[in-house]
């Protein structure tokens, strides 16, 4: 198992937007990867990663990615970070619990890294070892959700961009929120009637918003409100700019301060936007100093967490050891119920380091010549 990783960490939103596959074409990537020799593939992409995780060759996955996607191989190769085995086991751990977020903790990731491993399985696209280590993380997850305060004590991105909002100008506030039918923007507006003091349009092109307090309008209507609105939040899915900089000045008539908020991976809202006298523009790629400051907070819960991962590994590594030692030695162990009985009670008892130890001597052992053991 290996995952081709490309996060905030070492490039941008922009860097990343190539690789915003809808469903069709994420099953074409999918479909383009097997027919490569790649037979075990989950594909995740979000606001601050897109990762590949699979079973196979890493640099032609690379390559494949790359070609279909239209992105620069030299420029990515800069860019990715690859890990493998254990390595790749851990930063799905890692990546699942919520410790490779910008908002360290946040919830969001959890239903994110689900969805994205069932829309592989659902189509046949995972295999027992996929299967077993996704599963293995989702619980471990879920375990440190539920035992630690990291994740009730996160604040996701957004949470933040509420927050911000509410600290733009003091009083009520009016916001137009194009997007908010997806899951970025209803949290973002949820969050945003927390505070009480926001009027609030939602810019959709198809399902209505059922909030209370929510005013849904149609999304070819959106540059009416950004005349009234004092914030614009954008979070879709869009390949398109949602609020154009010419756009937005021919339908604006009011001149006043004015927030600007993007939180798509792929940039909703023109940049140019940000020329314009009295408006600001903040993105995701603004929240990373915001949310580690954040993250500093959460260190004990923190060092609990990376307990619990741990643990879940370590009885990961050895079901993986187990399973790999018996479809290797099958006749053998099937004859020997009483040694297969010790190896059961071996991994129980042991841990994984151990574990590899004594299934590497039994492997050397017969290679050397010497027969199965027999108890």
């Amino acid at each position: 198992m290996f995952v081709l990783s490309f996060s905030y960490k070492t490039s941008s939103a922009k860097d990343r937007e190539c690789f915003c596959f809808d469903e069709e074409k994420t099953e074409q990537f999918l479909k383009r990867l097997a027919s490569c020799g790649i037979h075990e593939i989950v594909y995740l992409f979000t606001c601050n990663r897109m990762e590949v995780y699979a079973v196979g060759d890493a640099c032609k996955t690379l390559e494949v990615l790359c070609d279909f996607s239209g992105a620069p191989l030299g420029k990515m190769k800069s860019m990715v970070m690859i890990f493998e085995g254990k390595a790749a086991i851990r930063h799905l751990f890692r990546v699942t619990g919520g410790f490779e977020s910008m908002v360290v903790g946040e919830d969001e990731i959890l239903g994110q890294v689900k969805t994205a491993y069932f829309f592989s399985k659902e189509r046949g696209f995972t295999g027992y070892e996929l299967n077993t280590v996704f599963q293995s993380a989702i619980k471990d997850a879920k375990r440190i959700k539920t035992e630690t305060l990291l994740s009730r004590s996160s604040v996701s991105v957004a949470s933040l961009a509420a927050s911000y909002c509410k600290n733009f100008k003091p009083g009520r506030k009016t916001a137009l929120v194009i997007g908010a039918s997806g899951e970025t923007g209803r949290t973002t507006l949820r969050n945003l009637l927390s505070y009480g003091e926001f009027e609030i349009f939602a810019a959709v092109r198809r399902s209505p918003v059922h909030e209370p307090g929510v005013t849904t309008v149609d999304y070819s209507r959106r540059y009416e409100y950004t005349d009234r609105a004092d914030i614009i939040i954008s979070a879709t899915k869009s390949p398109h700019f949602t609020v154009v900089k010419d756009l937005f000045l021919e339908n604006c008539k009011t001149q006043k301060p004015r927030l600007f908020v993007d939180l798509s991976a792929v940039h909703d809202i023109d940049p140019e936007i940000a020329d314009i006298p009295e408006t600001a523009l903040i993105t995701i790629d603004d929240f990373e100093e915001i949310a580690r400051s954040n993250s500093e907070k959460k260190v004990d819960a923190l060092h609990l967490a990376e307990q619990i991962l741990d643990s879940e590994l370590d009885s990961l590594y050895k079901e993986l050891s187990f399973h790999r030692y018996l479809n290797k030695y099958p006749e053998q162990l099937e004859k020997n119920h009483a040694f297969l009985g010790f190896l059961y009670k071996f991994r129980d008892t042991s841990n994984s380091e151990e574990f590899d130890s004594f299934l590497g001597v039994m492997e050397r052992a017969v290679k050397n010549g010497d027969s199965f053991p027999v108890f």
